[in-house]
């Protein structure tokens, strides 16, 4: 799957089963609701959470990336509202500022358009030795296919 795919499929799995914070949602019972993490989890067939999911799941990284998170902070953070993210931030913790599922499957759809849009430009590029079959100069690391068939 690509990555887009994951992320829109997690986004998917919180409106089918609900959002949560405090718990990923993972176990047996697989109408259980999801929290970020959870979802990402979820989607991807993996059962890796935390700073593991993030070192290892593309997907993960792409939100935590989206979401301008400074290194230390993790995701589960941000989805909680956790109150070391809102000092870190400077947002009240608790109260009317709570973050919603919809704010959750905003962000997890809108890091899915930003890694549908790269792996459209990665698919429309080509390699240097792919370029160089076509004479290219040889400091052209990748090139747009449609200046390939131009030639």
């Amino acid at each position: 799957m690509l990555t887009s795919e994951i992320l829109n499929r997690a986004a998917d799995l919180i409106e089918e089963r609900g959002w949560t914070v405090g718990d990923w949602g993972l176990g047996d019972d697989h109408s259980m609701p999801l929290c970020l993490e959870g979802g990402i989890a979820v989607a991807s067939g993996n059962n890796l959470i935390g700073s593991v999911l993030l070192e290892k799941c593309p997907a993960a990284r792409a939100v935590h990336e989206y979401l301008l998170l400074a290194d230390d902070e993790q995701l589960w953070e941000w989805n909680d509202r956790s109150m070391s993210y809102c000092a870190r931030v400077g947002v009240p913790f608790g109260g009317s500022d709570d973050r919603t599922a919809a704010d959750v499957i905003e962000v997890l759809r809108a890091a899915a358009v930003v890694e549908q849009a790269r792996e459209a430009e990665r698919a429309q590029l080509v390699t240097r030795d792919e370029w160089e079959t076509f004479d290219a100069p040889v400091q052209c690391a990748a090139v747009p296919v449609a200046a390939v068939s131009a030639k």
